[in-house]
């Protein structure tokens, strides 16, 4: 989401995106809107100690920390797209042990010619599950 946001406020500014097994949001698309039930379910599950924040999905790594419910929620506003944007790639995840959330934007992705797509058998914590394939990804990603 932040990242989406950023590139549409300062186009100029950004060289290139990376979105590694996450949304990729529209006007209008909220984290909220953009994953399935299932994730929603976690998200409010763990809400219940303060309201005000989500706990770590259960297949993160052991050091996270509770995530503000609000963000999942909060709409990005966006005045363009990201065809400004040179270069896009998306990395994703193909091992989940449950159906990912991420497949409806993998498949939209592929068939857009101006991303680059990269199928990684990782769970949704490629930085721990892929690091070098990831690294490699990002090397690439810049030139």
């Amino acid at each position: 989401m932040v990242i989406t946001g950023v590139a549409d406020r300062v186009p100029e500014r950004v060289s290139g995106l990376v979105y590694v097994d996450a949304v990729v949001p529209q006007d209008g698309d909220s984290c909220w809107s953009l994953v399935t039930e299932r994730e929603r379910a976690w998200y409010l599950d763990g809400a219940g100690r303060t309201g005000y924040s989500s706990a770590p999905l259960p297949f993160f790594d052991g050091r996270a920390t509770p995530h503000p419910l609000a963000s999942l929620l909060q709409a990005v506003r966006l005045r363009g797209d990201l065809s400004a944007i040179d270069r896009k790639d998306y990395v994703y995840a193909t091992g989940w042990p449950t159906p990912s959330p991420f497949e409806p934007v993998y498949r939209r992705l592929l068939a857009d010619s101006s991303w680059r797509v990269h199928a990684v058998h990782s769970g949704h914590n490629v930085m721990r599950d892929a690091p070098e394939e990831l690294l490699t990804i990002l090397v690439g990603s810049t030139g």
